[in-house]
């Protein structure tokens, strides 16, 4: 007989995600809040400044920080060759 309750112990209705990480291109379907046209303006962006050597493949903004009233966007961006890190002042 077992004195202690079990805390590990999974329900049935518990869904896990896989071991193994997904990829960068379907993280986005797991975000709860998203902008369609900023994450859009952000992925374009990137690609520009990469001149064609990269291809965005997720945007997920971390948060929105203010400083002094400004808004501030802090971004993370994942490429097929890299992820970045940035921050963006909205307009």
């Amino acid at each position: 007989m077992i004195d202690k309750p079990e805390h590990n112990k999974l329900d049935s209705d518990c869904t896990l995600p896989p071991d193994h990480p997904l990829p960068a291109d379907q993280l986005g379907r797991y975000s709860p809040e998203r902008d369609f046209y900023a994450e859009k303006e952000i992925a374009e962006y990137v690609e520009g400044q990469a001149r064609g050597e990269e291809t965005v493949q997720n945007v997920e903004r971390v948060k929105t920080e203010y400083v002094m009233g400004t808004p501030y966007e802090i971004w993370d961006v994942s490429t097929d060759n890299r992820p970045l890190v940035g921050h963006h002042q909205p307009n």
